[in-house]
């Protein structure tokens, strides 16, 4: 068997596993809704400061208010 079928059947192989023997509770961070929410909502904020910020500067001062 050549070495790229090898890598190939291990990738399908991969895809297959519907059912991993891994517990991937470990992996996500456990953080309550409100938490989660927060998280969320202090990055959209963040976002939009940058766009403003970038599109005050953009704007020519005879338009800005």
């Amino acid at each position: 068997m050549t070495k790229h079928l090898k890598h190939f059947l291990k990738g399908v192989g991969s895809v297959m596993d519907i059912a991993p023997a891994s517990n991937f509770d470990r992996f996500v961070p456990r953080r309550t809704e409100n938490e989660m929410l927060r998280a969320d909502l202090n990055r959209i904020g963040s976002d939009m400061k940058r766009v403003l910020e970038a599109q005050h500067v953009n704007t020519p001062p005879q338009l800005r208010k």
